[in-house]
């Protein structure tokens, strides 16, 4: 009982503090691999959460999704086996002329749609699980998420709101400013 009223403390002071803008879809990012985590568990709650303020609400669940991290040749349908790829200028080209693959534009779509878009993961090895840096690298393509003249007041990013949900498996203390390990201040 101690844990689900503590998720739901965690969770309304996020809500209540932080979205009181007039945004009303709302997008959460999930990478966690274990359905029965704290991770999934806040993300219901913050799901549940947002629904009662009036929020429409779509999730990615990264590795439910089995969501393919690795940035490769096939991402981009207009090039060509015997091209030597920039996977900078391929990525800008593929997103002009929509030459992206399905997965991709269907998280690009996501992220037009929200107005909020929530991150939540744990903290490994001081960052995000491979998975989220994945769906970075692949969803955030040159010309969608940044490229010459970003950023731009009519950029896709410049009337959105983003929130990091992250959990650390660490006592706080590991993460203050005077411990050995890092702060999360200058980690996030």
């Amino acid at each position: 009982m101690k844990k689900k009223k503590n998720q739901a403390n965690v969770t309304n002071k996020m809500t209540n503090s932080s979205l009181t803008s007039q945004s009303k879809n709302a997008l959460i990012v999930l990478a966690h691999p274990e359905s029965h985590s704290l991770n999934h568990s806040l993300m219901e709650a913050t799901v549940k959460d947002l629904k009662s303020k009036g929020y429409q609400v779509k999730v990615s669940d990264l590795y439910a999704m089995n969501w393919d991290a690795f940035v490769k040749r096939s991402d981009f349908k207009n090039v060509t086996e015997v091209q030597a790829v920039s996977m900078l200028e391929a990525s800008g080209r593929a997103y002009t002329e929509k030459a992206l693959t399905e997965d991709v534009m269907e998280e690009q779509a996501k992220i037009e749609w929200a107005d909020l878009i929530i991150f939540q993961f744990p903290l490994w090895w001081y960052s995000m699980p491979a998975i989220l840096k994945g769906w970075f690298d692949r969803v955030f393509s040159n010309g969608f998420a940044y490229g010459f003249g970003f950023p731009r007041d009519d950029d896709i990013f410049s009337k959105k709101k983003a929130l990091i949900m992250v959990t650390i498996g660490a006592e706080e203390k590991r993460f203050s400013r005077k411990d050995a390990y890092c702060s999360t201040d200058v980690l996030l």
